[in-house]
């Protein structure tokens, strides 16, 4: 998603979270989080993968920002939770 990776951009960007110097190795992080399609298990090993991080580990704003954010809105924004809501395609038809 497109505004998911803007917000975190913007959000790694800004230089009072100091994470500007390792910007791309925790977008690729998130990324991965984000994308993991199969199943929940794997969105875990991800998370896992992310909180073992040097870059998590000694980032409490990252942390914090995570966990507040995006963590606990996971089933709005991950892959592997949003494949099992119902997509419905509505068509109109205009009547002339």
């Amino acid at each position: 998603m497109k505004n998911r990776d803007q917000a975190w951009t913007r959000w790694m960007k800004a230089g009072k979270h100091g994470l500007t110097t390792v910007q791309m190795e925790v977008l690729e992080l998130l990324r991965k989080i984000a994308h993991s399609p199969a199943t929940e298990s794997e969105f875990h090993v991800h998370v896992q993968n992310l909180k073992a991080s040097t870059h998590w580990k000694e980032s409490t704003l990252l942390q914090k920002w995570f966990d507040w954010k995006w963590l606990k809105n996971a089933k709005r924004w991950m892959w592997c939770f949003r494949s099992s809501r119902l997509n419905t395609r509505v068509t109109t038809i205009q009547m002339g």
